[in-house]
């Protein structure tokens, strides 16, 4: 099942969505916050208006009462003997001219009353009244009673009453029911926003007045707004009751201390007075965001189809490019019927200073140009590889064969040194053997040399007894031609030295000749044979060494061989005048002189065969020490060369590795310049 290829549509439409409605909710929820902050400030100032002109009106009522009251007093009916009529017509004169009096009524001094025409809600014995009674305790100042519930009226009424005496002395107390309809009538004109109210309570909870009429002459002291308005110490606040809402915080204000009279104002709005607006607020708000979003899907809409048609055109060109058709974005080859299609692709024109699409165009165009440099490039390129591969492919099997060969040769070497070392141990042995023989032979010469002196003293002796010659000279020609047996063992053993010397001189060439190829496989070996090359030179030293003390060794067994021959034939020369004397006893004297001549050489030639001897000793040690280095060094030449094979099988396998390497750099090479000839570089 073919994959179904994913679009960005979705995600630029959400996205552009989002963005645009995100900011709105936004703007809405806050715009909503804002107009409720600012209904809340208009309904707190609209409470705290309402309050103040509560106690605006209460305060002035109060002042029109207290002046009403003391301006009566002031009159003359009042001034001397109280006379019930006078004060009576006085009384209703008042009312008449003053709206806030009612139920006006004088108590004499013995407590009769007297009011105007029209009764009172005076009891018929005034002295039980709390106004009464406060008056006279006040004497001389206004007494403002409580709220009281009047039976008569069935409702509140509220007295303000003062005690005084007239000029007789006569003391008597002017009261009158304060009416607070005017105070009613200011708060049914106020507006305290939608649903708001005010009331002017009493100190006892009774309601005087209220914007809802419903609640005058209620009595609110049980409510939880009272309580807290009068466990609150301040004279004015706002008061939020637990569970309401912040519109239903509730404004107060006791007002002025000297005229309140424990009245106080307050004011509160219900908690849908904001509904209304909110909703109006809300629907308006949803109306725009409605509006907004079909714009904004509109806008994302076209936008994505804008993106998505860009898009295919540059997926085109890149699918082009894919497929090795490198082709350069051409403003002439985007132009379109459509209108909409033709401004969409003005936004992939490729413009080096355009917008962000049209740079990006602009990049591609460049992007296709290097690359198709780069591709003409490898195209030519690839031949020179594939044939560079090629020619060092076969560099590389010579390179492996020539190593392979070199391996050989080390090994043959290491095979050779081996030999080498162990004709060298052979050597060694050679020449201990050869020091045991120098050693035999130079005690046989101390013994020839003993025996020549004691043939010097007989031959001494001879000369003055040569009548006994017969008898001595026949065990003197059985030691003579001893002696001449051993100078004969002598001359032998003498000229095995010199095939030992020929042997040894053989071994230093083998040795130098071998060191000298070492070498040169060595320095052809490079880095890996520049141990190898050291241990070569330094066994061509000891074999130079060796040849020459073998040259020195030789010299001297040549003068050894020389004289022995010389003494053999000396000897033999004694033995056969010996011989002569034998047969000439007559002659024995002059033979005996000869013999000791003779003797006297031969003593002689002991002691220089002795001398070379010691000679020839020091230079067996000196030799038998150079071989043993030499032997040494050849071991180590060994196992150099055992190293240096392993270093070149080792180069062997790298370069049959490097040999596998190029074969596949020759197959790399191959598919680049195929993968290279697919391209098709076009303006």
């Amino acid at each position: 099942m073919k994959n179904k290829d994913k679009s960005i549509a979705k995600v630029i439409i959400t996205g552009l969505i989002a963005m645009g409605l995100i900011p709105i909710l936004i703007m809405l929820a806050s715009s909503y916050h804002s107009t409720e902050q600012l209904l809340l400030k208009r309904t707190a100032q609209s409470r705290k208006a309402a309050v103040e002109m509560v106690l605006k009106s209460r305060d002035s009522l109060n002042v029109s009462a207290t002046k009403a009251l003391t301006g009566l007093i002031q009159q003359a009916v009042f001034k001397n003997d109280f006379n019930k009529e006078e004060i009576k017509q006085t009384i209703s004169s008042a009312e008449i001219e003053n709206d806030i009096m009612a139920d006006t009524v004088f108590v004499m001094p013995n407590g009769q009353s007297v009011t105007n025409d029209k009764g009172s809600l005076v009891a018929k014995d005034p002295k039980t009244q709390a106004w009464y009674k406060g008056a006279l305790a006040h004497k001389g100042s206004v007494y403002w009673t409580k709220p009281f519930f009047d039976s008569k009226t069935n409702s509140y009424v509220v007295f303000i009453a003062e005690a005084f005496s007239n000029s007789k002395g006569q003391t008597g107390v002017l009261a009158f029911n304060v009416l607070y309809d005017d105070v009613q009538a200011q708060l049914q004109k106020m507006a305290i926003g939608q649903t708001g109210n005010a009331m002017l309570v009493g100190s006892n909870g009774v309601v005087l007045a209220a914007k809802n009429q419903s609640l005058v002459n209620t009595n609110i002291s049980q409510s939880e707004l009272f309580k807290q308005i009068k466990q609150n110490k301040q004279k004015a606040g706002n008061i939020l009751l637990k569970g309401k809402s912040a519109v239903e915080t509730a404004t107060y204000d006791n007002g002025d201390a000297d005229v309140n009279n424990g009245i106080f104002a307050v004011a509160q709005l219900k908690a849908n007075e904001l509904t209304p607006e909110l909703q109006s607020l809300v629907i308006s708000s949803l109306i725009i965001s409605a509006v907004v979003l079909v714009i904004v899907i509109a806008v994302a809409v076209v936008v994505t189809q804008g993106v998505k048609r860009m898009i295919g055109t540059l997926i085109d060109y890149f699918g082009k490019a894919e497929q090795g058709n490198l082709l350069k974005i051409n403003p002439q080859q985007l132009k379109n019927k459509n209108w909409f299609t033709k401004k969409i692709n003005q936004f992939i024109w490729p413009l080096a200073h355009g917008n962000e699409t049209q740079r990006l165009a602009f990049k591609y165009n460049n992007m296709i140009a290097a690359v198709g440099v780069l591709v003409q490039k490898v195209q030519k390129e690839s031949d020179k590889v594939a044939n560079g591969s090629d020619t060092l492919l076969d560099l590389s099997k010579q390179t492996a064969k020539a190593m392979e060969e070199v391996a050989q040769t080390i090994t043959g070497i290491a095979e050779v040194t081996s030999s080498q070392a162990q004709e060298t141990g052979e050597s060694v042995s050679q020449l201990q053997e050869l020091s045991q023989i120098i050693a035999d032979m130079h005690m046989r010469i101390e013994q020839l040399n003993k025996q020549a002196e004691k043939a010097d003293e007989l031959n001494n002796e001879n000369i003055g007894i040569a009548g006994s010659v017969g008898d001595g000279w026949s065990e003197e020609l059985e030691k003579m031609e001893g002696t001449l047996e051993q100078v004969q063992t002598m001359d032998h053993k003498i000229q095995n030295i010199t095939k030992i010397i020929s042997v040894i001189n053989e071994i230093s060439q083998r040795t130098n000749l071998l060191a000298l190829n070492a070498s040169i496989e060595a320095a052809s070996a490079g880095d890996a044979g520049k141990g190898f090359a050291v241990v070569a030179t330094e066994i061509r030293k000891l074999s130079d060494q060796s040849k020459s003390s073998t040259k020195e060794i030789e010299e001297i067994v040549l003068q050894i061989r020389k004289q022995s021959t010389q003494m053999v034939t000396q000897t033999n020369a004694s033995l056969k005048d010996s011989q002569r004397l034998t047969d000439i006893l007559a002659r024995a004297s002059e033979s005996t002189r000869e013999v000791t001549d003779s003797t006297k050489q031969i003593t002689e030639g002991i002691q220089v065969i002795h001398g070379a001897s010691k000679k020839i000793e020091d230079v067996q040690g000196k030799i038998l020490k150079n071989i043993e280095n030499i032997s040494a060094s050849t071991e180590e030449n060994a196992a150099g060369a055992e190293e240096v094979s392993a270093n070149s099988e080792e180069v062997l396998a790298t370069s049959e590795e490097f040999t596998n390497h190029v074969a596949d750099l020759k197959n790399v090479a191959g598919v680049l310049k195929k993968d290279a000839n697919r391209f098709d570089v076009k303006d």
